[in-house]
C-alpha cells in the first residue's frame, strides 16, 4: 500500500498524473479525492503569511484517497496511456489536412 506522507509527496503525483489527464477519462472525478486533501494549503512554502479565509485541512490519508490514487496508477500504466510514445524520426510523417 503507497501512500504519500505529506503534501508536497502528493502534488507530485497529482502534477505527473495530470499531465495525463486528458488520456484517462474521468479524471477530475478519480483525483478529487485527492485533490481535497490540497485544500487551503499554501502552493509554495514561501508565499504570504496573509490569513486565509479557511484553515489547511489536516493531511489524513484514508480509504478514499488510497481508492483515488490506486486507480488513477492502474488507468496510467494501461492503455491508452501506456500506448503513448515519442515519434519516430526515423519513419516518414503524414500529416492530413
Amino acid at each position: 500500500m503507497s501512500t504519500h506522507r505529506n503534501v508536497k509527496e502528493l502534488r507530485q503525483f497529482l502534477g505527473f498524473a495530470g499531465y495525463y489527464m486528458r488520456f484517462v477519462k474521468g479524471f477530475a472525478d478519480i483525483a478529487r479525492h485527492l485533490n481535497n486533501l490540497l485544500m487551503g494549503h499554501p502552493c509554495k512554502s514561501g508565499t504570504s503569511k496573509k490569513k486565509r479565509k479557511t484553515p489547511p485541512r489536516p493531511f489524513t490519508w484514508a480509504t478514499d484517497q488510497q481508492k483515488a490514487y490506486d486507480e488513477l496508477k492502474t488507468r496510467l500504466v494501461n492503455p491508452p496511456t501506456c500506448k503513448l510514445a515519442c515519434a519516430d524520426n526515423s519513419k516518414l510523417f503524414l500529416l492530413h489536412p
